[in-house]
């Protein structure tokens, strides 16, 4: 009879044993991430005077600006954050670290851009340049570099923020964040160095007996969970003011 490995951990914990698995080595982040689902998923207060699609009136320019941003503030920055990380909890707990690592690099990314929205809304709200505005909304709101169709039919034609832009904006309230996003790149390129990390301490390498391995493991974990705290706390606070922003300029 083949025994699951995790009815074999739970052998080894009843015995009074410990064994090095990736199972052992890596639930005791769980609770955290458990935690940063919870918080992701809270819910914001939104704008309400912004109308829902389909308009009974044409809005004006800077209505439209507005709608624009928030409704990637709501979709693309929220929502879309909520699904990595549910699905960042649920690889875990499968032991595929290594699209963990991918899809941490995601989520930074945005909550970097959400943070270049949202300061550009402040900027707006100071020097009433519209026109600038709106070039910063339409490239984050339909930025794209192949063909896209968009839900009503047209499709989507700006140039997108070039993410480093968005890097280096954060940086200057966040600093090491440069730093963060290259090392987390490591994780997203078909090279071989890092992928081998995440291997060893995933179901399928499973080397935890291995002192280096371990070692190296809990700390690329530690920091990945880290990594994934920050930017539930970033995407969360930058679409909450956000927001506070949208249904201040939405006139």
């Amino acid at each position: 009879m083949r025994m699951s490995a995790s009815y074999i951990s739970f052998l080894y914990k009843s015995s009074g044993l410990r064994m090095n698995n990736w199972i052992n080595e890596t639930e005791i982040y769980l609770p955290r991430l458990n935690s940063a689902v919870e918080s992701i998923y809270k819910e914001l207060q939104v704008p309400i005077n912004i109308p829902n699609s389909p308009l009974e009136i044409k809005p004006t320019y800077i209505q439209n600006i507005i709608q624009r941003a928030f409704t990637f503030l709501q979709i693309g920055a929220l929502e879309r954050s909520r699904e990595i990380v549910s699905a960042i909890n649920y690889l875990w707990k499968e032991g595929f670290f290594s699209t963990v690592g991918t899809l941490t690099r995601l989520l930074f990314e945005l909550w970097s851009v959400t943070y270049y929205l949202r300061i550009s809304l402040e900027h707006y709200k100071v020097n009433m340049e519209m026109d600038q505005l709106g070039k910063i909304v339409d490239k984050i709101f339909e930025g794209v570099r192949s063909e896209v169709l968009l839900p009503w039919g047209a499709t989507a034609h700006e140039t997108p923020i070039h993410i480093l832009d968005a890097i280096r904006a954060l940086n200057a309230e966040n600093p090491n964040v440069i730093e963060t996003y290259n090392d987390l790149c490591e994780s997203n390129h078909p090279n071989l160095p890092r992928y081998l990390e995440w291997w060893f301490i995933g179901r399928r390498g499973n080397n935890w007996r291995n002192q280096t391995v371990q070692s190296r493991g809990h700390s690329l974990l530690l920091k990945t969970v880290e990594i994934i705290e920050t930017s539930v706390i970033g995407v969360t606070h930058e679409t909450e003011r956000g927001y506070e922003l949208c249904q201040e300029l939405y006139k």
